[in-house]
């Protein structure tokens, strides 16, 4: 029984230690990654949100090591590719820590941007606290 019940909280401090990202970090990740995105890639409002929307969304589909460079890693970098004009999309590939966010080391997630960025509370565009929406945008003016 022993037994058992050790390789039960073993298989569930794998299954813990290899799932995805929270919402709240996924979107707080992304929020820090478009933001410098925006800085150094010089984005519009409009790509701004795009770029957020696919960032999120790739953050949120890594769940394990292996979606890391994946399908959804490859739809990210063709979104991007629609959304970012020529110049921006060769400066994107051309920064790692932009074109391959995540890896994975010693059961962590690891962000590139952080190297380049190493303030995780300092955002160019303020946006940190809230993402509003574009309908919220506009409400709001």
């Amino acid at each position: 029984m022993k037994r058992i019940l050790t390789a039960f909280v073993a298989l569930f401090a794998f299954i813990v230690t290899a799932s995805g990202m929270s919402y709240e970090q996924a979107r707080r990740q992304a929020l820090f990654l478009t933001d410098k995105m925006a800085y150094e890639l010089n984005l519009t409002e409009e790509q701004y949100e795009a770029a957020y929307e696919i960032n999120l969304d790739y953050l949120m589909s890594v769940n394990t090591a292996d979606d890391l460079y994946g399908t959804y890693w490859a739809h990210r970098n063709q979104d991007l590719c629609y959304i970012l004009l020529d110049w921006q999309y060769r400066s994107f590939v051309a920064a790692s820590y932009f074109y391959r966010p995540l890896w994975w080391d010693a059961g962590y997630w690891h962000f590139g941007i952080y190297a380049r960025y190493p303030h995780r509370d300092y955002f160019y565009f303020g946006r940190q606290d809230s993402t509003p929406t574009t309908a919220e945008a506009i409400a709001g003016e």
